[in-house]
This record gives C-alpha cells, sequence and structure tokens, in this order.
C-alpha cells in the first residue's frame, strides 16, 4: 500500500532512497571524525593521528599554525585553523583531505575555547571545536564555558548539520544543585537544538555511567574518566557507523587523553543534507496522510453523486 501511494504520488519510499543512496555511494569513503587532547608538542605525535586516517581532528593542547609549519613541510598546505592565548598550546581544527575551513564571524574570543567553524569540502557542515577551561575571574569553570558557548553560539548551532565535538572536561557525575553550571544543562541545550552525543547513542549509555574513559588523570589508569565529547545532528544518527575511544595501553604514553573517533557512513556526499533520508521519511508520511485524506475525500464524493443519480433515475429526471 505504501509504493502504490507513493507511486501514485510520484515519490520514493524511504527504503528505496537508501538502496538508491548505498548503490551510488559505492566506493566512496565515509565522513571520519577524530577529536584528541595531545597534552603539548603535537608535532611529535601527529604519525598517531595520521595512522586513524581522519578527514577531519579536532586537537587540543596543539602549537599554533606558524609552529607546526616550521616543522613540516606538509603543514604548509594542510588546511588549519586555530585559536589559543599561549603558541604552544591551543585548539586546532585540522583537515587531513583537503576540504577547507574557515572561522565562523560570529567567533568569542572570550569564550575559553569554543571554535565555531566552517567546513567546506566534499562533505559541508559547521563544526564548533571545544577546549573548556577556568576563565580568569573564576566564574564559570569548564563546563561553565560550554553552557555559555552553547547560549553564545545557538545561532550557529540552529543549522541541521552542526557538530560539537572535543574536550570539555566535564561529566554529569560531577553536577551538583548548588554549582551554578552542570552538565546535564549541556546536554539539554543541545538536545533542544537537535544534538545527540555519538558515544552514548551509539553505545547506549547513559550520561554518567560510561564504560569507555577519555582521560586519565596523571596518566594514571586507575584515575579514569569520560570528559571528552561528539555531538551531532539527531538526523545523522542513520549514519552512524561507529564510535570508537582509544585504548590506555596505544595512548598513555603520548597523553593523559585517548582520542575519540566518530564515523559517518558515506550514503550521502554532502553532509549538510545528511538528514535527506529523514526528510524524505517525514514528507513521504506526511504525503500518504494527505493522500489517504483526499482518496477518503474521494469515496465520499462518489458516494454523494451516486446517490444524487438514483435519486434522480428514481423520479424518471435525467440529466
Amino acid at each position: 500500500m505504501r509504493k502504490q501511494l507513493a507511486e501514485a504520488l510520484g515519490v520514493r519510499t524511504s527504503e528505496e532512497v537508501l538502496h538508491a543512496d548505498r548503490r551510488n555511494m559505492r566506493g566512496v569513503r565515509s565522513l571520519r571524525l577524530v577529536t584528541w587532547n595531545c597534552q603539548g608538542g603535537f608535532h611529535r605525535k601527529v604519525e598517531a593521528i595520521e595512522a586513524l586516517q581522519p578527514d577531519l581532528a579536532i586537537i587540543q593542547e596543539c602549537e599554533c599554525p606558524d609552529r607546526l609549519r616550521s616543522r613540516a613541510a606538509a603543514w604548509q598546505v594542510r588546511p588549519i585553523v586555530w585559536c589559543g592565548d599561549s603558541p604552544t598550546k591551543g585548539l586546532a581544527v585540522i583537515s587531513f583531505t583537503g576540504a577547507q575551513l574557515e572561522v565562523d564571524s560570529i567567533y568569542d574570543s572570550t569564550l575559553k575555547h569554543l571554535l565555531p567553524v566552517l567546513v567546506t569540502g566534499s562533505r559541508s557542515f559547521r563544526l564548533l571545536a571545544v577546549w573548556t577551561k577556568e576563565d580568569a575571574e573564576q566564574r564559570a569553570m569548564y563546563i561553565g564555558q560550554a553552557v555559555l558557548g552553547a547560549q553564545r553560539y545557538a545561532p550557529f548551532i540552529a543549522d541541521d548539520a552542526t557538530v560539537v565535538t572535543g574536550d570539555f572536561n566535564s561529566n554529569q557525575i560531577w553536577d551538583r544543585p548548588d554549582r551554578r553550571y552542570r552538565h546535564a544543562e549541556l546536554v539539554g541545550l543541545l538536545e533542544d537544538r537537535g544534538l545527540i552525543s555519538a558515544y552514548h547513542h551509539h553505545y547506549g549509555e547513559a550520561q554518567g555511567v560510561e564504560t569507555r574513559n577519555t582521560f586519565y588523570m596523571y596518566r594514571n589508569q586507575e584515575r579514569g574518566f569520560h570528559i571528552d565529547h561528539c555531538f551531532v545532528p539527531k538526523a545523522w544518527a542513520l549514519y552512524l557507523k561507529s564510535v570508537q575511544v582509544g585504548a590506555y595501553a596505544d595512548w598513555h604514553h603520548l597523553s593523559d587523553h585517548c582520542p575519540m573517533m566518530v564515523e559517518f557512513d558515506s550514503l550521502v556526499p554532502d553532509m549538510v543534507r545528511a538528514d535527506n533520508a529523514y526528510a524524505i521519511r517525514t514528507r513521504l508520511a506526511s504525503n500518504l496522510s494527505r493522500a489517504q485524506v483526499l482518496s477518503n475525500t474521494r469515496r465520499e464524493d462518489e458516494k454523494h453523486v451516486s446517490a444524487s443519480f438514483i435519486g434522480r433515475a428514481g423520479s424518471g429526471q435525467t440529466a
């Protein structure tokens, strides 16, 4: 019935859309995002990230572009945007596949540190990179910066293809009623803007009870926490292929953080339209409902015409 109504309306069912997309996109690689706090000296550690083959890497505690470019020729052509208070430690967004990066004009340097970036390439989207720190007056420590950032960058995040990811230095286990800003508040703000945590969605875990740690205080395996996050549009969940957190054994010699890698299936080449099938499903449901209404109305009209004709025929009247 769904297929017949879809054909009558001149649209494809969501199953046909997904099948066609998979057929057309064979051989096209997925979108892979990596966020990692490198704990400084990224020029010495970049090979570890390159081995993950990211399209885009969000690197906290990374030196500034000029310092990276002075180390190797590859950095002369690799797109990178950066913000920070010290040339040796800041927040960087690096393209490993040639996508162009531009800091959006909404950028507010008083928030430490949230960097709104326009990513333009085979897959274009908006990115809010995160490395939260304390503010100068100690009033909005870590999670406070993230909450204020979610409020300040609301117009930027409101776009239907925005990723918010990085080192938030925050977890719901530290929420207390007397705190001015709380992790749960941030999650709620982002949910209101249509974003979900890729990790929690993929593993089916609740906030505050994560089983995979992204940070080990003093590189001590017994003091692990989950404080790095990646929030993505709900519509992208259909294309979420995998979420991985690096193992302590593989990364503790490089940093007190392990990288998080989030990968999306390559169903749609331009991620700004990654909600295509989701939108089609919604439109199809609406169209099917409208078609049902029209069908019911047509049947009522036919009944009325039939009754009217029979009435005239019985009285000897003709048209």
